[in-house]
């Protein structure tokens, strides 16, 4: 029975021995089943459902972690939102900002109206047959206006000739295609704009693309208004040149030493000299103020910083080189050579730009066709018959302005030949 009893004990030992490790075994397989989530087990084959306590934990993990997502996302999208509506707003604001500037440039200064008037005054304007349209390129670079566009510029333009020809009428000033009223200017500086600007452009319009320019160019001959050394075709081919590119201002230094030009290379050095820190043409060209030749405080200080920088070098120039209304009369030469193929007497076709009230009334009412009148045609240029002006006829009989253009020719034509 002890024997019995001995092994009885031994065999419920080795059961429950083999219970516990079979339970230690289902234990670990469990722990790594919930870590790796697998539910199978190798040996037993059984799958073993997780308690209700472990599924409830679950699932509060997962919406944990959905909530915490969407969260997330909803941040990162409104932050997206934010800086959207952001870039809308800055973007917004610059273009008012922009906009505001853009009409706040169209407008006209003081000092814009009178660097206007001073360049149409000495260089006129390009225009372009093939596009229909005015280059204000060069224009806008020598007038300080990059802020204009060019049909702001055109519009000024043909309101300041209409403003001239109302100011040599006598009447009252109206505003214009511009939308501004131009403030008006003296009448000798009215006369002399459209003065300019006719024999600029027929110099560039008519004279220049001329087809029998080298045929015609060979009539010129030497008159009151040039110096010794003035070779009537190879100099008057350059100045047309000249005038062309620069315009009639600082005609001395500009077009002198321009190496495109042959003045340097044809012009005796025996002519040549170096003028004085305080240059007289500079002097002439400024002594009448605000209403002279070419107007604009800035631009006279910075021709006279420039013009007694080039002194202060040493250049020399010409003895006796022309003043710029000898310039004008030689060029209106020209033209009237071209026109009438015969080169004009001493006193004949001075007045061939000047225009007398029903001139002006016609020609101030036809706009030269632009990009912004696309329907009008362009005008043919009209040959004006030129009154000749003899010797003997009286300064009160000539035009006003070429009386005194005559006159101060007359008495500064040092080194000139007379006729």
């Amino acid at each position: 029975e002890d024997e019995e009893e001995e092994s009885a004990a031994e065999e419920s030992d080795s059961e429950s021995d083999g219970g516990s490790k079979t339970l230690l075994r289902v234990s670990e397989r469990t722990k790594r089943t919930r870590s790796s989530g697998a539910a199978s087990l190798k040996n037993g084959g059984y799958y073993i459902w997780p308690s209700l306590a472990d599924v409830n934990t679950r699932a509060r993990r997962l919406v944990s972690a959905h909530i915490k997502h969407q969260k997330k996302e909803e941040s990162k999208l409104s932050q997206i939102r934010r800086d959207q509506e952001r870039k809308a707003r800055d973007a917004e604001t610059n273009r008012r900002k922009e906009l505001k500037k853009a009409v706040l440039a169209q407008r006209w200064s003081k000092r814009e109206e009178l660097d206007f008037a001073r360049v149409v005054a000495f260089f006129g304007v390009i225009y372009q047959k093939e596009t229909n349209t005015y280059n204000w390129a060069k224009f806008r670079q020598l007038a300080s206006l990059g802020k204009k566009s060019d049909e702001r510029l055109t519009l000024y333009f043909h309101d300041f000739k209409k403003m001239c020809a109302r100011v040599m009428k006598g009447k009252p000033i109206k505003r214009g295609l511009s939308g501004i009223k131009v403030e008006p200017i003296n009448e000798e500086r009215a006369a002399k704009s459209l003065h300019r600007i006719s024999l600029l452009s027929a110099l560039r319009e008519e004279i220049l693309p001329h087809p029998e320019f080298e045929e015609l160019i060979s009539l010129c001959e030497v008159s009151f208004e040039v110096p010794q050394w003035w070779i009537p075709v190879t100099h008057d081919r350059a100045l047309l040149e000249g005038v062309s590119k620069h315009g009639i201002y600082r005609t001395d230094q500009l077009i002198y030493n321009d190496p495109e030009l042959c003045f340097k290379e044809t012009i005796p050095h025996t002519s040549l000299f170096v003028p004085a820190p305080s240059s007289n043409s500079f002097e002439e060209d400024t002594s009448s103020g605000s209403g002279g030749e070419d107007g604009g405080g800035e631009g006279r200080r910075a021709a006279k910083g420039k013009t007694s920088a080039s002194s202060a070098a040493g250049t020399p120039v010409p003895l006796g080189w022309p003043k710029e209304k000898a310039i004008v009369i030689r060029i209106t030469r020209i033209v009237y050579a071209f026109r009438n193929n015969v080169w004009p007497k001493p006193m004949e076709g001075l007045d061939l730009f000047s225009q007398t009230a029903s001139e002006l009334s016609s020609s101030s009412s036809t706009l030269r066709p632009t990009s912004l009148f696309p329907t009008a045609t362009v005008p043919a240029l009209a040959t004006p018959t030129a009154t000749p002006i003899t010797s003997t006829t009286t300064a009160a009989a000539r035009p006003p302005v070429y009386a005194r253009i005559l006159g101060s020719v007359g008495s500064n034509s040092t080194g000139c030949t007379s006729s």
